[in-house]
């Protein structure tokens, strides 16, 4: 079974948080896996420590690594800059097209295009 795992980037401070997605209040959140969920026992309920993040930032994790080990998340930038991880016709790709799959053995993570917008070509 797949991974189900989530990033996005902390709207306080920037910083990116990785763990379970969480959409609510008009907000996303991310519960990080440090922190996760505990029971309250005096107070009968859930509590969980979440991080809101900047929806736009979020992606999933492809359930794939790279050559290095490195989890491939969508938005992910695989050996140059022309090699951009989306989600499209109900799987993860390379610009939209290619199956994701036939990139990840020899392919390393070198950015993502909210962090290193210097590697996308325009």
């Amino acid at each position: 079974m797949r991974e189900i795992l989530f990033r996005g980037k902390q709207i306080d401070n920037e910083d990116w948080v990785l763990g379970y997605l969480w959409v609510g209040n008009n907000s996303c959140y991310i519960i990080p896996h440090s922190l996760g969920i505990n029971y309250h026992e005096k107070e009968n309920r859930l509590i969980a420590f979440a991080k809101e993040v900047a929806p736009e930032t979020v992606c999933e994790y492809t359930g794939l690594t790279d050559k290095n080990g490195m989890k491939i998340f969508e938005g992910d930038c695989l050996g140059h800059k022309q090699n951009i991880v989306e989600y499209s016709c109900g799987g993860f790709t390379i610009n939209g097209d290619r199956p994701l799959c036939l990139f990840t053995k020899d392919s390393e993570v070198v950015g993502n295009i909210f962090d290193n917008s210097e590697l996308i070509e325009k």
